[in-house]
């Protein structure tokens, strides 16, 4: 890619969500490389807003004949497609249409569990039943099991969040691993936001747990067990609040727990732009899980910034957790159930040193793995071998 390059992004979602946020900086730093980057969303394209300044255009699906007209002056150009999901397969269609060029295929999740969990029937034995059944059965928002493969093995390249993720790409694409970035200017080490949480009722004496993301079927349990850590620590003699950002799209069914109640702090769904706000009131940053197929096959996005924090991680021992030295750079869960949670944080909750050394090398790791720029380069290269190898 000596020249510029017309570089196309096309999300499932808007930009509000984590994956969102993903494309926006990488978009902002490929834009910064020289090269003309658009991003298609099915709806909400304003919301790049949230993000910060934008250094490209999005726009919704609807108006791709609009910004793409069929027949125009054009030179090398790249689709890069997050996500085998319908609404972005059945768009993809739509743009190579107009105009033919290579695409790139992301993967962030298993989506066989996602589709198996959210329609209850197997993946494999939901693409054996009639084509029009599986489109009613599967709609737009997840992977269709009939186009699955054909759809990652028509790529000309394949990336993912973490490496067992490849172990869904066929043989023929070219392929890159890559871990997620953080946003630089909004996350980044701060003192604890003390007013912040005098403002919400939290004591100054009080270990606070902070938890930004959604629950769904596939991660109910897990978040679950990070409200109950909370009791947890209270019956050990530490007084201890969770503050939670985030959507709930199931019910995590612990109003009946009268312990855990009082201990939370719900704020909803937020703008990205204030979750660092968010966390800067923590005195750990959790995330909950166990290895399963469900996690063994992700990235959870909110990593990156945790780690950017500077502030003391617990992660499970499955994706990235498979990767950093427990007790050092990060607290590594084995369960990852709550009293796990607990037991793991007690012996430091009131050990200032190694909450400070947990943080420093927190902080360490991200700059040495979630640079933005970092990780555009590497894409920027997948993106020329792509565009070098013959149609």
């Amino acid at each position: 890619m000596n020249r510029a390059t017309d570089i196309y992004f096309v999300c499932y979602y808007s930009l509000a969500c984590n994956s969102g946020a993903q494309i926006f900086s990488l978009a902002n730093h490929l834009a910064a490389r020289g090269h003309a980057v658009t991003v298609f969303v099915p709806f909400e394209p304003e919301a790049t807003a949230t993000l910060g300044e934008a250094a490209f255009r999005t726009l919704p699906f609807s108006a791709l004949e609009e910004a793409v007209p069929p027949g125009a002056a054009r030179g090398p150009a790249v689709a890069h497609v997050w996500t085998p999901r319908e609404n972005v397969r059945r768009f993809t269609a739509r743009l190579l249409a107009l105009r033919p060029m290579p695409y790139v295929v992301h993967l962030e999740d298993n989506e066989p569990l996602i589709t198996s969990t959210n329609t209850g029937i197997d993946f494999q034995l939901l693409a054996q039943r009639p084509a029009d059944e599986v489109e009613r059965i599967v709609g737009e928002r997840l992977t269709n099991p009939q186009h699955f493969v054909p759809f990652l093995a028509g790529a000309a390249g394949i990336t993912g969040l973490i490496d067992r993720l490849m172990e869904f790409a066929p043989a023929g694409p070219r392929q890159l691993v890559f871990w997620p970035g953080f946003n630089e200017r909004l996350f980044q080490p701060q003192p604890r936001n003390d007013a912040a949480r005098r403002a919400l009722g939290i004591a100054d004496h009080e270990l606070c747990l902070a938890y930004a993301g959604n629950v769904a079927t596939v991660n109910r349990d897990e978040v679950r067990s990070l409200y109950l850590s909370v009791a947890v620590l209270g019956r050990m003699g530490i007084p201890a609040r969770l503050i939670r950002a985030g959507e709930d799209y199931v019910p995590l069914e612990v109003d009946q727990l009268t312990e855990v109640a009082p201990r939370v702090i719900t704020l909803g769904k937020r703008p990205h732009r204030d979750i660092p706000a968010v966390y800067a009131m923590a005195d750990f940053l959790v995330q909950p899980g166990r290895p399963d197929p469900f996690n063994e096959f992700r990235f959870p996005s909110k990593l990156p910034e945790f780690f950017a924090m500077g502030r003391p991680v617990l992660l499970p021992a499955t994706n990235l957790g498979r990767f950093v030295r427990d007790g050092h750079d990060a607290v590594v869960l084995r369960e990852g159930h709550g009293m796990e949670i607990a037991e793991r944080i007690a012996p430091i909750a009131k050990d200032q040193e190694k909450r400070r050394q947990l943080g420093e090398h927190a902080l360490a790791f991200a700059r040495d793995h979630f640079q933005w720029h970092q990780i555009a380069a590497r894409v920027e290269g997948l993106y020329r071998e792509v565009l070098a190898k013959p149609v």
